[in-house]
């Protein structure tokens, strides 16, 4: 039974590798920051993860995002 459980939180971890490589790669390419924007960038996602606990996936990002840039 116990084995179930490390499979299952495994595959927890790989899948938000996947996504957190996505994100790192979608910023990477769209983001061109100066490091202040980046502790910017950072201490927002640090917020945001605490507020979500963690439960935020690429997508509902890139949503959040094109909502913003819609609103500007």
């Amino acid at each position: 039974m116990a084995e179930a459980g490390i499979g299952s939180a495994h595959g927890r971890l790989s899948e938000w590798r996947v996504e957190l490589n996505m994100m790192g790669h979608a910023i990477a390419a769209r983001f061109r920051a100066d490091p202040i924007n980046r502790r910017e960038l950072r201490a927002y996602a640090v917020d945001e993860v605490k507020r979500t606990d963690g439960k935020i996936r690429f997508d509902d990002a890139l949503d959040q995002q094109r909502r913003l840039t819609d609103d500007a």
